[in-house]
């Protein structure tokens, strides 16, 4: 609980010491979640629990989230062809994105940690007059990038909860 707290009070970064101490803050927590998926049969990291996600699925929602976020509108790059949509902006027509996509565990946790890194590395170098710009976000509109930053941090917290429930659930399914 304590360290849910600590994530919670980072969803919404301000300052530049605000965006580069919370992401890794992330990235550690869904790195634990990862190994902690990783030691479950394979078949569970597709299963859905309760009709939610997928652990797969949700990674590839943090794609997706990330690329919308960030990505595209901050670091000039496109869509993983991967990327899954929330159900509300699945008609949208994303460029570059395959509804139809599947992934594996593995190619699920590359294309996860490859957008962390990306982010990361923006973050590095990022200045407080970066936070403040405007960029325009597909089906958003207009956003200041220290916003679009803590939509990226905010979906990560709260699918991170779901994730590490749902991997509660599957653990539970298998004790006697």
């Amino acid at each position: 609980m304590p360290e849910e707290l600590e994530l919670r009070s980072r969803v919404w970064p301000t300052s530049v010491d605000d965006v580069r101490t919370g992401w890794p803050r992330y990235r550690s927590a869904w790195e634990e979640a990862i190994s902690r998926a990783a030691r479950l049969p394979a078949a569970d990291h597709t299963a859905s629990v309760e009709g939610e996600w997928s652990f797969v699925q949700t990674l590839r929602h943090l794609v997706f989230a990330t690329d919308k976020w960030f990505t595209v509108p901050v670091g000039a790059g496109s869509f993983h062809p991967a990327g899954l949509p929330n159900s509300g902006s699945a008609d949208f027509g994303w460029p570059g994105v395959d509804p139809a996509a599947e992934l594996d565990f593995d190619a699920a946790v590359h294309a996860w940690r490859e957008r962390a890194d990306r982010l990361q590395d923006h973050l590095d170098t990022i200045t407080s007059a970066d936070l403040a710009t405007e960029v325009e976000v597909l089906e958003n509109g207009s956003a200041e990038v220290h916003d679009c930053i803590g939509v990226v941090f905010e979906e990560h917290f709260q699918h991170l909860r779901y994730a590490l429930r749902d991997l509660d659930r599957l653990d539970a399914g298998r004790r006697p």
